[in-house]
């Protein structure tokens, strides 16, 4: 991993940027002091951070690494006797070059967040910061099971989404395979059947459809190319965040659609929220450690004005119901746990009320949207057949 650290060093005029190679910042800090140089700051190299940016995920889950630990540390052992039974274990290469790396900064005594942020892993602020937390109140144990428990839930919130679109999607794409069978296909072959059949034999309808059959048949390698890079296209499109962004704002914008996507991301922002808040972070710490999760700049930018009116004095509630961050029973819900003084607790009874909310609205819709995607594309193929069939019952009718 590339380095870009900035110092002087005795003798020379003016600070210098070196472009240092190492496994984490702590280590290319020590390779510019070996150097002479005393270190004035220390980022990510340009370059580096391009190659980096848009990797899939991370070499080490977080949650894989918490689950371990857990099981170890309830067995009675230490966190370097755990960290180190954890690296025996077999995993990826990238994977036990992370596990090193934190072996070796226990060793030299160093902080497990301190650690856990010095490694190339790409760990979460948020996790980082329960971390962070359980060293200040020395129950690590407690905080790695809420942390598992917060993972699981927004894992399941994930699902539920996941799930939903599932069967509609292979319901879309059987229904587009067979289309593409019977217009590449079957038509063709019935369009040379009824060659011999006078133009006027045939319903305007079914010429039509044998044309185009015709037409797709005879060009069908251009057709297959195409529909290749239209996929791979979107495929890549779909990678760039900025036409995810723009896709964000168009779905934002749909009146009954976007009102869940806004649930679903006021759910993901509540459970973050109420975990910062049980780790001991302060409230305004907090919003700004979420704004990440609000993948809608818009309501990035509302979560920023609402933390500078909390930082002013105004009330959590009112600043959340001025800038849309809290459904109205969310709302008074806030108002309650700041008469109480237990607002993580309030916020995590919040992001089950904004979960149980979409998990019923997901099953109203996916029993509602199924059977007519079902019917529509039945109609579809219908349709098709039918206009195949129907010069055969003309003649049928000529005849008798």
């Amino acid at each position: 991993m590339q380095f870009e650290v900035k110092g002087f060093r005795e003798g020379n005029s003016g600070v210098v940027r070196l472009s240092v190679t190492a496994s984490s910042p702590q280590e290319a800090r020590d390779r510019a002091l070996a150097q002479g140089y005393y270190v004035l700051n220390i980022g990510r190299h340009p370059k580096d951070h391009v190659a980096s940016h848009g990797a899939q995920r991370p070499p080490l889950s977080a949650a894989l690494l918490s689950a371990e630990l857990l099981a170890l540390l309830r067995a009675g052992l230490s966190l370097p006797e755990a960290m180190a039974a954890i690296q025996t274990r077999q995993r990826s290469v990238a994977a036990s070059r992370v596990v090193d790396q934190l072996c070796k900064a226990l060793k030299e005594g160093r902080s497990f967040s301190k650690a856990l942020e010095d490694t190339d892993a790409g760990f979460t602020p948020l996790f980082i910061a329960t971390i962070r937390s359980s060293e200040e109140t020395g129950d690590l144990v407690e905080s790695l099971t809420r942390y598992l428990d917060y993972d699981r839930r927004m894992n399941a919130v994930r699902a539920a989404l996941l799930s939903a679109s599932i069967y509609p999607t292979i319901l879309i794409i059987a229904g587009f395979l067979v289309a593409v069978f019977l217009m590449g296909y079957v038509v063709p072959r019935f369009s040379r059947i009824y060659s011999d059949l006078g133009p006027d034999r045939i319903p305007a309808a079914s010429r039509a459809l044998m044309h185009l059959g015709q037409f797709i048949d005879s060009h069908r390698t251009i057709l297959a190319s195409c529909i290749a890079a239209g996929v791979l296209m979107s495929i890549y499109a779909l990678k760039q965040p900025s036409i995810r962004t723009r896709l964000n704002r168009v779905a934002w914008s749909i009146p009954f659609v976007g009102a869940r996507f806004h649930l679903y991301q006021l759910a993901r922002f509540s459970h973050t929220l109420a975990m910062l808040l049980r780790g001991g972070v302060p409230f305004v710490n907090s919003l700004e450690m979420s704004v990440g999760l609000l993948h809608l700049p818009s309501l990035q930018n509302n979560l920023l004005a609402a933390k500078r009116d909390i930082s002013e004095g105004r009330a959590i509630s009112n600043s959340f119901a001025r800038h849309g961050l809290a459904s109205d029973i969310g709302v008074r819900m806030l108002a309650a746990g700041e008469r109480t003084g237990n607002m993580a607790e309030m916020m995590d009874h919040v992001a089950r009320i904004y979960d149980d909310e979409l998990s019923q609205w997901l099953e109203r819709f996916t029993r509602l949207f199924e059977p007519l995607l079902m019917t529509a594309i039945g109609v579809t193929i219908g349709v098709v057949v039918l206009l195949m069939y129907m010069p055969i019952f003309g003649l049928a009718s000529s005849i008798e």
